[in-house]
């Protein structure tokens, strides 16, 4: 390899090594974005899975109020 060519080669290397650490730096955001989504998602579910408990229970208790004021007309099941 000629001394010319060796020399473009070491004036470009300090280049790429920036360019793989900006690459590495944004790579890291792009995994603690998708971290925090999914804690997010997460989140979201144990607040719809309290919801649905929450409405199981009023959807009882609706059921007991309508049974002791004989509003229901027939027994379900």
């Amino acid at each position: 390899m000629s001394d010319e060519r060796a020399d473009l080669i070491l004036n470009m290397l300090p280049a790429i090594r920036i360019t793989q650490d900006e690459h590495g730096a944004q790579a890291g955001r792009g995994d603690y974005a998708a971290q925090r989504a999914r804690s997010r998602f997460r989140g979201m579910k144990l607040d719809f899975a309290g919801i649905h408990v929450r409405l199981d229970n009023i959807s009882r208790r609706l059921d007991r109020v309508e049974r002791r004021q004989d509003l229901v007309d027939e027994r379900t099941p």
